[in-house]
């Protein structure tokens, strides 16, 4: 009997091991079975959050739909930016059908990068560059950040050769690196097809440690047209509120505010590399030449907004630039915004005035403080 119940205890004893050995893979995350989280993600079953898959940091593909990727979340961003820069599908086109947040309050209130946890950006295009169209239609990227000063092609966009960049706007971001950065694009490189960047912005700090750094792009060689950057701009040599260096490039109706710092080639809107031509191009209180200097009044009064405007007047043609100049709600700058009221010029007593109604009766009970 003795022994029989002896191979009892040792069996008890040896479940009782057994069941400790599993707890303790339970506990530890670990299990005796395939790994549940590979397993359910290998299936696609990922959970999506913003984009990312909080099981294994996957990438969302945006939806697509008669050849146009639709990107909706960060997520969806970064897969357009690998995708490109593994040189697969391009041309592509892409529209932005949100607003989109990669990450919070990149920005102090003073400029600089804030001290927070931040996921970094991969620019668009690099030793493979952008072909094809990206459309924001309107909408903001936000919390775009880069930083290594060793690194060159920097931006929204690193690379782009035969693209079309349009109504897009970035906000809250931080590009530093050594050459070629830009608040939308790094370069715009020479290319039989003309890239264009049109109806942009960019409040985004720029840093370049060498050469072509630009509140627009840090380079470029096509058409930038309706564009403008209030971010400050720092570098050492070809430093720019729109175009660090214009190469062939076409710059119109555009117009920055922001400080611009550097040693060599320093221009408030651009500096002309070669065969570039500049016209209807504005800054604030900065030293150009390729444009106009005004100061802040000049903007904030619809003056500049009106100027901006003036190829895009016409039965015929759209406006572009818009400006609220109602004290309770107004711009101190132009605006792409189309819900923001359009600008019209009137003449009082020999003296120009800016409102945002078309009639001058009303426009001179303005100028005479009688309504508000």
């Amino acid at each position: 009997m003795s022994k029989v119940k002896n191979i009892k205890r040792i069996f008890f004893l040896f479940l009782v091991l057994l069941t400790s050995a599993s707890a303790l893979w339970a506990i530890s995350g670990k299990s005796l079975k395939a790994d549940p989280i590979i397993s359910v993600c290998a299936a696609n079953n990922h959970h999506f959050e913003n984009g990312f898959c909080s099981k294994c940091n996957s990438l969302q593909e945006p939806d697509k739909t008669n050849g146009v990727y639709h990107v909706a979340n960060a997520g969806q961003l970064y897969w357009i930016s690998n995708t490109v820069n593994l040189g697969n599908g391009e041309p592509l086109t892409v529209l932005l059908v949100n607003d989109i947040t990669i990450n919070d309050s990149v920005l102090a209130s003073d400029g600089t990068v804030a001290d927070v946890q931040k996921r970094i950006w991969v620019p668009i295009g690099d030793a493979k560059p952008f072909k094809g169209t990206f459309d924001g239609q309107g909408h903001t990227i936000s919390g775009l950040f880069f930083n290594d000063e060793y690194e060159s092609y920097v931006g929204l966009f690193g690379l782009v050769s035969g693209g079309d960049i349009l109504n897009v706007h970035i906000r809250d971001s931080y590009f530093s690196g050594k050459s070629f950065i830009g608040g939308i694009c790094g370069a715009i490189a020479n290319s039989e097809s003309i890239s264009n960047i049109t109806n942009c912005s960019s409040t985004a700090v720029v840093v370049g440690s060498d050469s072509y750094a630009g509140g627009i792009a840090g380079y470029a060689s096509g058409t930038i047209s309706n564009c403008y950057s209030t971010g400050n701009i720092d570098g050492d040599w070809n430093v720019a509120g729109i175009v660090g260096g214009a190469n062939k490039c076409i710059v119109e109706n555009c117009f920055s505010t922001g400080r611009i710092n550097g040693s060599t080639n320093v221009d408030a809107i651009g500096f002309n590399e070669s065969s570039s031509s500049f016209s209807n191009c504005y800054c604030m209180n900065g030293k150009t030449q390729n444009g106009f200097s005004e100061d802040a009044i000049a903007f904030s009064s619809g003056y500049i907004c009106y100027l901006l405007n003036e190829k895009n007047r016409g039965a015929d043609k759209a406006l572009v630039w818009y400006q609220n100049l109602d004290k309770r709600n107004a711009d101190h700058i132009p605006s792409l915004n189309s819900n923001h009221n359009q600008v019209f010029q009137h003449t009082l007593k020999s003296k120009i005035f800016y409102s945002n109604s078309e009639k001058k009766e009303r426009h001179e009970k303005i100028a005479a403080g009688k309504i508000k």
